[in-house]
């Protein structure tokens, strides 16, 4: 996919290119017969992974469209897939989390398709990709998906999409980092350790990559490795002040505040910002500390409702040479 610049209402336009394009022609009307109907509100599919980053960043090619489906009936979803695939062209295959739609055996023109809401549950957007209106995922939620969903067995295109993502969006990979449980992560971190020379071998099937990122496909480890070290919070800290909320997140190098007006906009950036998920991942519950926080805003106190200092993990930056590079979609 490549990205053209926003229309004048602002909303960006995305092209597909090579393979996607055609599977996204197949896939649509599809999915517009037998999956709509049976998602929250019809709401339809939403297309997250290496092909949104793509249409976003510039960074690398893909292959196959990532879609995920909210089901909002008692349909049997196998069933429901059944049926678009059969009117697509391709047939279903079991995988453990999510569910393979294929056009070819042995071949890498496929949709992927996700059940359940993504993480954070909001953050979602509208695009227009090959003319269409399309909801896309947020980069969070993408990159959430590639930990939380399979991080102890990730591709290297998923090593390669961590460490450039830490270059194109910290923010959103601060918020996939920080929802993934401290015992978790540093099983993650060791795999990916344990895998480097694996990951060096399959490096060449990432494609199309920018000359600047050519460093980060070759040691994709590394730089990933890296990427969700620098990312990691030190502490988090929740304060009300004159009515107000300040959402304070500080990593190792940086520091970041988020401000709150009103409950509304405090309940939905808690859940956007991945504070929610942070929460959890720290055995904290995320709907008390929410309780508490409103409390204190409107009794108008000065408090700090809650710090979290996070256990350390148990890897350490390595070193390696720095990258300069800016994405030319976004």
């Amino acid at each position: 996919m490549t990205r053209r610049k926003p229309p004048a209402d602002g909303i960006p336009v995305l092209r597909s290119r090579g393979q996607p394009r055609e599977i996204l022609r197949r896939m649509r009307p599809a999915f517009r017969e037998h999956v709509r109907p049976h998602t929250r509100g019809q709401e339809g599919e939403r297309l997250g992974g290496g092909n949104v980053l793509g249409a976003l960043w510039n960074h690398r090619g893909t292959r196959d469209i990532d879609a995920y489906v909210r089901l909002g009936t008692t349909e049997d979803g196998n069933r429901i897939l059944d049926r678009a695939a059969a009117a697509c062209g391709a047939y279903r295959v079991e995988h453990p989390t999510f569910k393979r739609l294929e056009f070819e055996r042995n071949k890498d023109n496929h949709i992927d398709v996700t059940f359940g809401p993504p993480t954070p549950r909001q953050g979602e957007r509208t695009v227009i990709l090959d003319g269409e209106p399309t909801t896309i995922l947020s980069t969070a939620q993408i990159m959430s998906g590639k930990l939380h969903g399979r991080g102890m067995t990730a591709p290297v295109r998923d090593l390669y999409d961590i460490a450039v993502c830490r270059l194109a969006d910290p923010r959103s990979l601060e918020i996939a980092v920080n929802g993934v449980p401290t015992e978790k992560l540093n099983v993650i971190l060791s795999i990916y350790r344990n895998l480097e020379d694996q990951y060096r071998r399959d490096a060449p099937k990432i494609s199309d990559t920018p000359v600047e990122l050519i460093a980060i496909r070759e040691n994709p480890t590394i730089y990933a490795h890296n990427a969700i070290l620098h990312s990691r919070y030190a502490e988090a800290t929740i304060r009300t002040r004159g009515g107000r909320v300040q959402v304070e997140l500080r990593t190792a190098a940086d520091r970041r505040t988020i401000t709150y007006g009103t409950a509304e906009d405090l309940q939905e950036g808690l859940e956007r910002e991945g504070v929610n998920a942070f929460l959890t991942a720290q055995d904290r519950d995320a709907e008390s500390v929410l309780h508490a926080v409103v409390e204190a805003m409107w009794a108008n106190e000065t408090t700090s409702v809650i710090e979290v200092h996070p256990e350390p993990l148990k890897h350490t930056p390595v070193e390696a040479s720095p990258i300069e590079w800016e994405p030319s979609g976004g």
